[in-house]
C-alpha cells in the first residue's frame, strides 16, 4: 500500500522517516491541491479539526480534500 505523510512539522517528518515512510511532504495541510495526485483515504488522527480555526476554514479545507480523494 502506498502511503504519504503530510505535516508541516520537521519533527513529525523525521518521525515518519524513522518509521520507514517513503513519501513525506513537509508542508501545511492548507497547501494540499490536485497536483499531489489522488488519494483513496485521508486520515487526521487526534484533534486536528480543531486546528482549522473556524467553520469557514473547515468548509474550505474539506472542499480541498474532496478534490484529491
Amino acid at each position: 500500500m502506498d502511503i504519504a505523510g503530510i505535516d508541516n512539522s520537521p519533527l513529525a517528518a523525521r518521525t515518519y522517516r524513522e518509521r520507514s515512510l517513503k513519501t513525506i511532504l513537509e508542508m501545511s495541510v492548507t497547501r494540499i491541491n490536485p497536483r499531489l495526485g489522488k488519494f483513496g483515504t485521508l486520515s487526521m488522527p487526534g484533534n486536528n479539526f480543531g486546528l482549522f480555526g473556524n467553520l469557514k476554514r473547515v468548509h474550505w479545507l474539506l472542499r480541498k480534500f474532496k478534490e484529491i480523494t
